[in-house]
C-alpha cells in the first residue's frame, strides 16, 4: 500500500480524529495532497494541525462532513471514484452491525479499485 501511495494512489481517512495515521503516511513519503479525511467533528482538524504543527505544510484535504450523508453535495460525493484505499478505523467499532454494513456498502461504492488489483 504505501508504495502504491508513493506513486499516487488515494488515502481516504474516515473519522480521522487528529490525522495521526495519514500524517505517519506523509512522514514515510506519500505525498501529502494525496491524503483526505473527512471529520464529523471539525474541532479535531483544528487540534491536528496545532498538534503536528503542520497547518502550513500538510497539503492534505481534511474536510468537516459525515460521512453517512450520500446527498449529491456532500463531502464524501466529492472524493467518488477517486479513492484508492480507504481507512475507517478509528469509527466503525462505534456503530452496530446494520450501520457498520451500511458504511462498508458507501465505501464499496465510492471506491476506486483500479489500484486495488493490480500488481
Amino acid at each position: 500500500m504505501l508504495e502504491r501511495l508513493k506513486k499516487g494512489a488515494k488515502y481516504l481517512d474516515i473519522g480521522f480524529c487528529l490525522s495521526q495515521d495519514f500524517r505517519k503516511l506523509v512522514a514515510d513519503g506519500v505525498p501529502s495532497q494525496n491524503c483526505y479525511g473527512i471529520e464529523l467533528n471539525a474541532l479535531f482538524i483544528d487540534l491536528g494541525y496545532g498538534l503536528f504543527r503542520d497547518k502550513d505544510t500538510l497539503r492534505a484535504q481534511l474536510m468537516q462532513g459525515d460521512a453517512l450523508d450520500l446527498t449529491e453535495d456532500s463531502v464524501l460525493a466529492k472524493l467518488a471514484d477517486t479513492v484508492d484505499y480507504i481507512h475507517l478505523g478509528f469509527i466503525l467499532h462505534v456503530f452496530d452491525l446494520d450501520k457498520q454494513r451500511l458504511l462498508l456498502e458507501i465505501f464499496f461504492e465510492f471506491w476506486n479499485p483500479k489500484l486495488a488489483y493490480s500488481s
